[in-house]
């Protein structure tokens, strides 16, 4: 399922390119945590999301990373 307003917003990022891997990063109990998303334009009913992992000294934020450029 995606989320957001009308679940739209993160199709925006292929009209740049035809892959793309949101970084997610938060904290939990303080301590940055991350796992990334990721999308190909060709087929957008298969997500993958990585294992959550620990990333010291990293700051909460989400980075899109946007490949295969049009």
């Amino acid at each position: 399922m995606v989320h957001g307003q009308e679940g739209r917003g993160r199709y925006k990022a292929f009209a740049l390119g035809a892959a793309a891997d949101w970084e997610v990063c938060y904290l939990s109990d303080d301590k940055p945590k991350a796992y990334t998303i990721s999308l190909v334009e060709r087929d957008l009913k298969d997500v993958a999301i990585s294992d959550e992992r620990s990333v010291p000294r990293r700051r909460p934020g989400v980075i899109v990373n946007i490949t295969d450029l049009t």
